[in-house]
């Protein structure tokens, strides 16, 4: 019904521009055309896309061991925070806010945490090797049973407030 006003609406303007202001009885009829008002055809209708469209999926509880985006780690962190048991291999978390995150049983191998805020944060038994934390803080984070082997502390923010020294691998060696 909308349509079909839309399309009498623009004939009727189409005839007032082309100098056709007059309608006659006939041309007020029914269409004999379905689609056509008035002479005038029916607008085209775009056909439908042959792409298929990607839902985007937002981790949530229970979905451990599936690698989330960045842009659903950005979600989960606006959300609740709870990254726990999340696969955060590899990703690119240069200075993002994990403060009081959830990263309980994560594993972040190779991942580059530099300059990233992990106040409060739960690393307890999370996987943090080869992790490139340089600069980043560790302050009161709880990293009970975690993996650091092979983690960068190097200018970090320590559990105690102090700052790892050079040559900070592995662990945080205050004071050099």
């Amino acid at each position: 019904m909308l349509q079909q006003v839309l399309v009498t609406s623009l004939a009727l303007i189409a005839m007032v521009v082309l100098g056709s202001a007059e309608v006659s009885a006939e041309e007020q009829a029914a269409p004999s055309v379905p689609g056509e008002v008035s002479g005038v055809p029916a607008l085209p209708v775009p056909p439908k896309s042959t792409v298929p469209v990607k839902k985007k999926r937002v981790l949530r509880r229970g979905d451990q061991g599936e690698k989330p985006t960045i842009e659903q780690v950005v979600e989960i962190l606006e959300e609740n925070g709870d990254l726990a048991g999340k696969d955060l291999r590899g990703l690119n978390l240069v200075g993002f806010n994990l403060r009081r995150a959830n990263l309980a049983g994560a594993t972040l191998v190779g991942a580059n945490l530099e300059r990233a805020n992990l106040l409060e944060a739960n690393l307890e038994r999370a996987d943090l090797g080869k992790v490139n934390l340089k600069r980043a803080t560790l302050r009161m984070a709880n990293l009970k049973g975690a993996n650091l082997e092979g983690a960068n502390f190097e200018g970090a923010i320590w559990l105690d407030g102090g700052i790892c020294g050079k040559g900070s691998q592995g662990t945080c060696r205050q004071g050099r």
